[in-house]
């Protein structure tokens, strides 16, 4: 439910975990979108020619190609397995994940061409951004549509519904980095609040064979509804642990 930024944040640092390659391009595609950025205030300021931009478009282009792409398999990776951790969880059927990319057309633009039409949309929208002394649009402005049949979680789901959303997506991720990379440890803490009992147990009994998880509550009898218990619980009283 934040800003676009903490979404593109989570789907980025999974691709980083399991596709190789991808955190050099968008290290290098944030390095010379930085640049540009510099490079139009002073153009705006006077201080520079606007034919210098190019220079730094040009590893945008590339780079963003491959971000964009990236970002675009990692989606439609992450998409089954996230509707079906939903409806698991209980947060109902038609689970979706889409990439809302920036520049808009951009998910309709096959991946051959992506640098030409990232190309086409820096030089269209020069004079604007000159203005605004800022990059207005391209993968750094993505986002990610997380929603259950129509409606769009990130704005029109209670906190229990966009909390089941997120373990679903953090369950497919861990599904995803399981398969393509390592099995991932799965750290948990406190999402167990919001949850109501029925949504309790089911995430319970869905991490108990994925993998080692870790998962820390203040509720003592969390765990009392599970058919077996945990392989180990630690409590932690007066800042002293007792296995």
């Amino acid at each position: 439910k934040g800003p676009p930024a903490a979404r593109r944040r989570a789907l980025d640092r999974v691709l980083e975990a399991a596709s190789p390659g991808f955190a050099e391009d968008l290290s290098g595609y944030q390095h010379a979108l930085a640049q540009r950025n510099a490079l139009l205030r002073r153009v705006r300021a006077g201080l520079a020619s606007e034919a210098s931009l190019p220079a730094w478009e040009a590893p945008m282009v590339e780079l963003g190609a491959r971000v964009a792409r990236a970002r675009r398999e990692g989606v439609e990776a992450l998409a089954e397995p996230f509707a079906a951790w939903l409806a698991d969880l209980g947060g109902g059927p038609g689970g979706t994940l889409r990439l809302e990319t920036s520049p808009s057309g951009l998910g309709d633009v096959a991946g051959a061409d992506l640098e030409d039409h990232l190309a086409a949309t820096l030089a269209e929208r020069r004079p604007r951004e000159i203005q605004a002394a800022q990059t207005l649009s391209g993968p750094h402005r993505d986002d990610v549509w997380i929603g259950a049949g129509a409606a769009d979680l990130r704005r029109e789901g209670s906190q229990g519904e966009q909390r089941t959303a997120a373990l679903a997506l953090l369950l497919a991720a861990r599904d995803h980095l399981r398969a393509r990379a390592a099995r991932p440890i799965l750290l948990l803490d406190d999402v167990l609040s919001e949850l109501d009992p029925v949504r309790r147990r089911l995430l319970l009994e869905a991490v108990r064979d994925g993998g080692q998880t870790l998962v820390t509550t203040a509720d003592p009898g969390a765990a009392d509804a599970l058919d077996a218990p945990p392989d180990a619980v630690v409590r932690v009283e007066e800042g002293r642990l007792h296995a």
